[in-house]
């Protein structure tokens, strides 16, 4: 229950916005081994100050072979005095498998304590597209995501709907200040889903890609559940 509640653990600080205070800050690298376990290399760094954290890019790559469709993990901020603070980081995609993620991490205050010495980052639970999963929260997030693919779903049937019935440069446009609709009722999947079309239809300069029409076809065919594995001896073990 406790990983399951860290899951969903938003800081507080960052859900009303801009309560970290005011201080200078530099990149701190985010020491990780790979993890052997579930095949995950983390790196990236941190902007920190004395007392929180705000900005930077954590580094996630998959040595597996197979893809991401969802992950999540921890930064461990270590401090002189033997104490630490531990901050989790989480990606879910959109149905389509990635083989490496940037996550920005929210601004957060760092429980009170002064001066981290440095950053360890571990891997809590990963699940493949093969339809594996490794850690202890793999399991969970597996069912998570697959609860969450209708709504994916539907995401991609509203923006190939909207492509279909605008011009290019307005669905650019749209696609720049988020395709889907947003609101205080809307699908849980929205936000991700607006972050991946910019980042996957707006090529450089901010201008759309060709073939978004064709893109936007294979996110759609993408989103079925992961077939199972075929019957062998995993090489990934719950992550300790």
């Amino acid at each position: 229950m406790l990983v399951q509640a860290l899951l969903f653990a938003v800081p507080i600080y960052a859900q009303f916005g801009g309560l970290v205070p005011d201080e200078s800050r530099a990149p701190m690298a985010i020491r990780a081994p790979v993890s052997k376990n579930c095949n995950l290399a983390i790196s990236g760094a941190a902007q920190v100050g004395r007392v929180s954290m705000k900005g930077g890019s954590i580094e996630v790559r998959d040595l597996s072979g197979s893809g991401i469709l969802a992950a999540t993990g921890t930064l461990r901020f270590q401090f002189a005095n033997g104490r630490y603070f531990d901050y989790v980081w989480r990606h879910t995609t959109s149905g389509m498998a990635v083989r490496s993620m940037k996550i920005t991490p929210e601004e957060t205050l760092l429980g009170g304590l002064v001066a981290p010495s440095r950053i360890d980052s571990t891997v809590l639970g990963v699940y493949f597209a093969d339809g594996e999963v490794c850690g202890e929260t793999g399991a969970y997030l597996k069912e998570k995501f697959q609860k969450n693919l209708q709504s994916a779903r539907l995401d991609a049937e509203q923006a190939l709907g909207v492509a279909n019935a605008l011009p290019p440069k307005l669905f650019e446009e749209a696609v720049r200040n988020g395709l889907l609709d947003a609101g205080p009722y809307q699908r849980e999947s929205i936000a991700s889903s607006n972050a991946m079309l910019r980042g996957q239809l707006l090529g450089p300069g901010g201008k759309l890609v060709p073939e978004y029409k064709e893109w936007l076809k294979r996110w759609q065919d993408s989103l079925k559940p992961a077939k199972p594995a075929p019957p062998k001896q995993s090489s990934r073990q719950p992550a300790r």
